[in-house]
Parts: structure tokens; sequence; C-alpha cells
């Protein structure tokens, strides 16, 4: 199946995809379909580049891994809501609530480190046997 189509076929979903669930909890069921709609993607292309031994399985699965970090508790927050929402604090994220804790902050400095990771990595010299 061709990249294109397996692109359109998330988009359509994550757009349209809403439109099955009831109209108080299309918000949330937005929140899904776009996380999952992310995780698909970057695995997509993590995957491509593995077949295509691109030399960057470390920072693909470094950003994979960090991705994950995020939407998988973006999904479950989601579903949670929609079976028995919670209080939310003005200027407070629904995930946050949830978790009781600032994890915009915390997704913050994991991005940061895994940049810092990644800009920091040494290459692999152009001449290994040295």
């Amino acid at each position: 199946m061709s990249a294109w189509v397996v692109l359109l076929l998330i988009v359509a979903s994550r757009h349209y995809g809403i439109y099955v669930v009831p109209g108080p909890d299309r918000a949330d069921a937005w929140n899904i379909l776009g996380a999952l709609a992310i995780l698909a993607l970057s695995t997509l292309i993590v995957v491509r580049e593995h077949q295509e031994k691109s030399g960057m399985a470390q920072v693909n699965m470094l950003v994979l891994a960090v991705l994950a970090f995020h939407e998988i508790p973006v999904i479950a927050s989601s579903i949670a809501w929609m079976v028995e929402p919670w209080e939310v604090p003005e200027g407070m994220g629904q995930l946050s609530a949830w978790a009781g804790l600032d994890l915009a902050r915390i997704g913050a400095l994991v991005v940061m480190l895994a940049l810092a990771h990644i800009v920091g990595r040494k290459t692999a010299p152009a001449n290994s046997d040295r």
C-alpha cells in the first residue's frame, strides 16, 4: 500500500472519526484520534528509515519514545474523561488535573533532554577502521 494512501487514511480517520462519537465527547475523541495519528505516522517513519538503514535508529527510537510519552497519557486521560469526568481547575490541563501534576513542565523537560541528547551525540567517523 502506498505511503500516501496510509497518510490519507490516518488523516481521514483523525478528522472524520469524531462523528461516530456523541457530541459531548467529540473533543476527547479528537484528542484520542490525533494522538493515535501522531503515533501511527511517527511509527511509520521509524519503520521506513529502519528498512532503509538510515543510521538514525537510536535517534528515531528516542523521538518515538518521547512522542509516546506524551501521546499515550493523552489517550488514557481522554478515555477516562469520557467515562467519568473530573474537576479541572482554571488554567490547568485536563491531563495534569487527572494526574495531579504539572505535566506540561515535565513534558517540556523530557523534550529538552531528548533534544540535548540528539544534538550532543557523536556521529560515527567516516572511516570506521581507524
